[in-house]
Parts: C-alpha cells; sequence; structure tokens
C-alpha cells in the first residue's frame, strides 16, 4: 500500500461517520415521518371537521420527529474541527 503523507496544516476537518444501527436509519427516517405525519394531519379532516387546517398537536409531535431525526443524524455523521476551514472525507477503508 503507498501512502501519501499530508501535512496537519492542510487538514481543515475530519469526517467522522458512526454506523449506530438504529440511530443511524432514525436520521433518516424520522424527518420523513415528521413530515408526513403533519401532512397527513393537514389534509385529512381534523377536530373542526374541515380540510387543509392543523392542530397545535401536530406540529407539535411532527417538530418532535424531525428534531429526533436532526439530533440521530448529529451522532451518526459528526465532524472534528481542525483550524476551523473545509471538510476532509475518508474515500477509502483498509
Amino acid at each position: 500500500m503507498d501512502y501519501q503523507e499530508i501535512p496537519f496544516k492542510n487538514i481543515r476537518l475530519i469526517k467522522v461517520s458512526r454506523r449506530i444501527p438504529f440511530v443511524t436509519e432514525a436520521a433518516i427516517y424520522f424527518p420523513m415521518a415528521g413530515l408526513i405525519y403533519i401532512g397527513a394531519a393537514f389534509v385529512n379532516k381534523g377536530v373542526d371537521d374541515k380540510h387543509f387546517t392543523t392542530d397545535a398537536s401536530a406540529l407539535i409531535v411532527g417538530g418532535a420527529l424531525m428534531a429526533a431525526g436532526l439530533v440521530c443524524c448529529k451522532l451518526s455523521f459528526s465532524g472534528i474541527k481542525i483550524n476551523d476551514r473545509n471538510k476532509l472525507k475518508v474515500l477509502e477503508t483498509y
């Protein structure tokens, strides 16, 4: 294997991807579930028997699902900043 030396002054951010079984999947599915929940509450008849209205509880539940997805995304795909610059992604792992 050939390695190429990279000086530390050229490294800006190390991108870390942790494969946590349910958390990584939740980072994708929770925001979609939140949008679908809000959309379903908006389209279906609500407590006032009218279409295209929603109540605060549907927004709270959908927003909580989207926020949980963001937290899961931050846990699964984090970055270690070095010198406060751009991102470095690993192209190959051995």
